[in-house]
């Protein structure tokens, strides 16, 4: 170690002592007793204003048992509010004992700071967003104008429209809300950490680059705070760059070094999920059919249309579109399309699946159409390539192509598929060739009872690689419903039972069969995001739904060919 080195080492090490001890050397400013709803020390509000928000909290309390309180001081004295409003809060114990259901509201008049301190019960309630924008849009504006008054009664009216009605929380919880110095530049260093530290070949260059991020991120703290803020960032940002980097390497593979294929699926928790309904027997999940992975659809290629992380809340209720107007107008267009391309070799033109009927969720749901020509032939097929792009904008999925000798010769081969089209179908052009189709019973139910055997044997693999994963647990049950639902169909088509359109009337008559349905239609809420699971539910109910497909696949094998 040279001399120079070592002075510069010394400079350093004396220069983040004198800056630590400068500021451990700053007198803390006293903590006023509390004495009243509103403790008005910096004296900006008048006698009858502090009674009115007196009387308003008083009643605000009586009739929801939240404590709100109010403290304006002349000056912090060089204290970070920050620091200042935690001992207050551990002071004061605003809110209901073990609860904490309280709110501060603490103003600087020499300072012009403003903080809302919160009880950790109470942050279910009035989150850091909220208190920031009430602060932010409501009291800051007045304040600066210098209505004091007009700025504290306007930042509690709105602290009470968000807080009231609100019951007190059950969890017993002890404490108030910390909100150290610089958690804000935490989470940011945290942030830009993990998005630098994936992107590098190892750990120790995903460490050096997120320490950078920490250090960047962290400079103002020299201005503003201290200098163990920034030291702090730095180690923090080392830690979660490594780490990121480690992990993701171990469940993906190195994004530098990991195949093509692979980084394309990258990360693997990316869910696909899809239309409400087009369902059918896939490829990926049983063999057989036309569909796709795990269900796209009976005659469907198109797949899942959206990607997206699947999240375990609550959300909007999708609009249900009964053949909505834009539907019609993408399918008339379509309809022109094909017929323009294709004129005197064209015979028919089919809508099926869920947009065909009350199934359609629109912006979800895939549009399924088939198009029977004379003879299909490559030259054939490609006149429409060129369209297809403007096709996929519009959400129809890539057109099935068939042609009669192809229909003659598969209906014994696919007739779920077929059935299932017969069951949810629209003409849009030419002669209606699926009426006339005859499906043979004993057909029907080999290729059920071999569709369910195969999907059920997918279903238990899928779940050994999906079962430590609690999203992706949830996606396989999401994805499996559809390709499930057409089964079923022709289950129900077996059994005499009258085609349903909803899965709701399929799930109603499959209990009537004597079967159980209720993790199915869980499920099929949870695609439907109408209702939210709780992560310990996840492998209790696939255990469920598994054991409901079982007993499906049960009840076909003891129905007898000669029954039918």
């Amino acid at each position: 170690m040279t001399l120079v080195f070592k002075a510069r080492f010394f400079l350093f090490g004396l220069a983040l002592f004198l800056v630590l001890s400068i500021n451990a050397s700053v007198p803390a400013l006293d903590v006023p007793p509390l004495r009243a709803r509103v403790n008005d020390l910096a004296k900006i509000l008048t006698a009858e204003k502090t009674q009115q928000l007196e009387e308003q909290l008083r009643e605000f309390e009586q009739q929801t048992s939240h404590q709100i309180a109010i403290l304006t001081i002349p000056s912090l004295e060089g204290d970070p509010i920050e620091d200042f409003s935690i001992r207050v809060a551990e002071a004061w114990k605003v809110g209901q004992k073990g609860i904490a259901n309280g709110v501060i509201l603490i103003v600087a008049q020499k300072e012009r700071k403003i903080r809302i301190e919160v009880g950790r019960g109470f942050e279910g309630i009035l989150p850091d967003v909220i208190a920031s924008r009430i602060i932010r849009e409501v009291i800051a504006p007045r304040y600066r104008e210098g209505d004091y008054a007009g700025s504290i009664q306007a930042g509690i009216d709105s602290i009470l429209e968000v807080t009231r009605g609100e019951a007190v929380p059950k969890t017993s919880q002890t404490g108030t809300r910390r909100t150290p110095p610089g958690a804000g530049l935490f989470m940011l260093t945290a942030l830009f950490a993990l998005l630098v530290g994936i992107s590098q070949r190892t750990p120790l260059r995903g460490a050096l680059g997120g320490a950078i991020s920490g250090g960047v991120i962290g400079s103002p703290a020299l201005w503003s705070s201290s200098f163990g803020i920034l030291i702090a960032l730095l180690i923090a940002g080392a830690v979660v760059g490594g780490l990121a980097n480690f992990y993701t390497a171990r469940a993906w593979g190195r994004p530098w070094t990991v195949k093509r294929a692979r980084r394309e699926s990258w990360p693997r928790e990316t869910i696909y999920y899809g239309g409400s309904g087009d369902g059918g027997s896939g490829g990926d999940f049983g063999g057989g059919g036309f569909g796709g992975d795990f269900g796209g659809g009976g005659f469907s290629g198109g797949g899942w249309v959206k990607r997206c992380k699947y999240r375990l809340l609550d959300t909007p209720k999708p609009k249900v579109n009964d053949m909505s107007q834009n539907l019609e107008q993408t399918l008339n267009q379509f309809t022109e399309d094909v017929k323009r391309t294709y004129g005197e070799t064209l015979l028919t033109v089919v809508l099926y699946g869920s947009a065909a009927s009350n199934e359609y969720v629109e912006g979800r749901s895939n549009i399924n159409c088939l198009v029977l020509l004379k003879e299909v032939t490559p030259d054939e097929l490609r006149k429409c390539a060129a369209q297809l792009p403007e096709w996929h904008k519009q959400g129809i999925s890539t057109p099935l192509f068939i042609d009669p000798d192809y229909v003659r010769s598969s209906i014994d081969v696919f007739p779920i598929e077929f059935l299932d089209m017969k069951q949810r179908y629209r003409v849009l052009y030419g002669q209606d060739f699926l009426q006339e189709l005859e499906l043979k019973p004993e057909r029907l139910r080999f290729q059920c009872e071999q569709e369910l055997k195969g999907k059920m044997l997918r279903l238990r693999q899928l779940y050994l690689e999906a079962s430590q994963t609690e999203n992706r647990l949830v996606a396989l049950l999401v994805k499996s419903t559809s390709s499930f639902m057409v089964l079923f169909r022709a289950l129900l088509h077996l059994q005499g039972t009258p085609a349903p359109q909803s899965i709701n009337e399929i799930l109603i008559a499959l209990s009537r069969l004597g079967l159980r349905t209720e993790a199915i239609g869980r499920v099929h809420s949870l695609r439907r995001k109408e209702s939210a699971l709780k992560a310990a539910e996840m492998d209790s109910l696939f255990r469920q739904y598994l054991s409901e497909i079982q007993a499906a696949v049960k009840f076909v094998e003891r129905m007898n060919a000669a029954e039918l």
